[in-house]
């Protein structure tokens, strides 16, 4: 009697493992690209007098979308992946003239992956600066910058569906993106007041932009 109830309970218990094995379906793939435009500001500590003021990028980000729903409902949970070109900015007025200011931008291979609820995606960013930009506003202020040659990030964006048809999806998107680790390292010199600040860069950037993405498979 006590084999009979074993077996019939590893019967149950097999038969519950088929169904549930032809209960999963893969979830749905996309791929696509994006672009997106933003600005940024420097959150670390500025020469005393200084002003902050938000910069907008002169050039887009651009680059490809990956995005995995899971196959159970809802299907409003998933995975995303974004490798593409990113930019950074920030800019400051100057404390002993405001019409002077410094600006820097720094353009990088970005490597993104988050997790997507409810139209909201959260997670780290990687990088590796390839370009950098400063300018400043007048020829005795001497701007030099040390890149780091990798950065970490945190993202957080949400997107909106504009458009779902057949294969093909379009999403509007905001996102907000701040360096874990700062971005580099900025000399400010003015050779009329004989000052030197030396600070570190961590940029708080924010922006909006679309992809275009389109289904996988079936």
């Amino acid at each position: 009697m006590k084999q009979i109830l074993i077996l019939v309970s590893l019967i149950l218990v097999l038969s519950d493992n088929c169904k549930c094995q032809q209960e999963f379906v893969w979830g749905t793939f996309y791929l696509g690209p994006f672009i997106s435009h933003k600005a940024g500001i420097n959150l670390s500590e500025i020469y005393p007098g200084e002003k902050k003021i938000i910069r907008i990028n002169s050039i887009p980000d651009f680059g490809v979308t990956f995005f995995y729903l899971f196959s159970k409902e809802p299907r409003n949970t998933g995975l995303i992946a974004e490798l593409g070109l990113s930019t950074y900015s920030f800019e400051h007025s100057m404390p002993f003239d405001k019409s002077k200011y410094m600006s820097s931008q720094t353009s990088c291979i970005t490597l993104y992956i988050g997790c997507y609820f409810w139209g909201l995606s959260l997670g780290p960013t990687f990088g590796v600066p390839i370009s950098r930009k400063v300018e400043a506003s007048d020829a005795n202020l001497i701007i030099s910058q040390e890149i780091r040659s990798f950065f970490q990030g945190f993202n957080l964006s949400y997107f909106i569906t504009l458009l779902e048809k057949n294969k093909v999806k379009l999403n509007l998107f905001a996102n907000v993106h701040i360096n874990i680790t700062k971005l580099g390292w900025y000399t400010e010199n003015d050779t009329t007041v004989g000052y030197e600040s030396h600070y570190p860069a961590s940029i708080l950037s924010f922006g909006i932009g679309l992809n275009y993405l389109f289904k996988l498979g079936n």
